[in-house]
């Protein structure tokens, strides 16, 4: 990518993680704390021999 093109992905990237949307659970987040909090899950699991559930996304 050229490095306007890539600024501008970028860019489009930080507004689409940063925007706030209320998930499943009923509470309000975005993708930036969600991706943390399925690291954090995946970690768990992995450390205490726990199974993983994934959170699952679907657009409406």
């Amino acid at each position: 990518m050229q490095d306007e093109s890539r600024k501008r992905y970028f860019a489009e990237y930080e507004r689409f993680v940063s925007r706030p949307f209320i998930a499943d659970e009923g509470a309000e987040t975005d993708f930036r704390r969600l991706f943390r909090r399925q690291a954090e899950r995946l970690r768990s699991a992995l450390l205490h021999d726990q199974p993983y559930q994934p959170y699952k996304f679907f657009w409406t």
